[in-house]
Parts: structure tokens; C-alpha cells; sequence
């Protein structure tokens, strides 16, 4: 199996809420051997795409920061929240958290 995150989100539950397939996802970053690196890959793909399915999982997941630049990823969330609006909450909160852990 090349991709678990592709695997996992194609072939989960349809009524599974996105939170906890990102939920699953926090937890597999800290078993696997990789150091998140995948998994990472994967959310970042995710993130530069359109599907908002995949976009919004991306976007719950809490125990990371997608891109490793930090201005890269408010460019890309700032993009999110234009083309979906209703994500735009969830990039708007990813924004700050992050800006908040940077100035402390």
C-alpha cells in the first residue's frame, strides 16, 4: 500500500465525519516510522487541490501545521477560504493558532 492517507480516505465510511478521519490521521503521525512525512505529503497535496472533502479533513487535523513555512501556508489557507467558503472558519482558526505558537 503506497499512500495509507489516500487509501484510508477512499475507502472510509461514507458517514464518517471529516473530524474523525482527521482524528485518525493525528494518531497514525505518532506509529509510524516515517516521522509524519507521508501523511504530511499527502495533507498538502490535499490542501493545494479542490476536492473540499479532502481539504476539509486536512484542515481538522490538530497535532500538526501543514507546509513547513509558515507563510506559505497562510497563502494557501487564504486561497481555501476564498474558494470554500465554508472552510473559511477553519483556515481563519489553523491561521491563528499557528501565528499564536510562532510569537510565543
Amino acid at each position: 500500500m503506497k499512500n495509507l492517507a489516500e487509501y484510508l480516505f477512499e475507502h472510509r465510511a461514507k458517514n464518517l465525519p471529516a473530524i474523525d478521519l482527521a482524528e485518525i490521521f493525528d494518531r497514525l503521525i505518532w506509529v509510524l516510522d516515517d516521522n509524519d512525512r507521508q501523511i504530511m505529503e499527502t495533507i498538502e497535496t490535499w490542501l493545494l487541490g479542490n476536492d473540499s472533502e479532502k481539504i476539509e479533513v486536512a484542515l481538522l487535523m490538530n497535532e500538526i501545521f501543514p507546509f513547513e513555512d509558515r507563510l506559505q501556508m497562510e497563502n494557501v489557507l487564504n486561497r481555501i477560504a476564498i474558494d470554500f467558503p465554508k472552510l473559511s472558519h477553519h483556515c481563519s482558526k489553523l491561521i491563528d493558532t499557528r501565528r499564536k505558537q510562532h510569537s510565543a
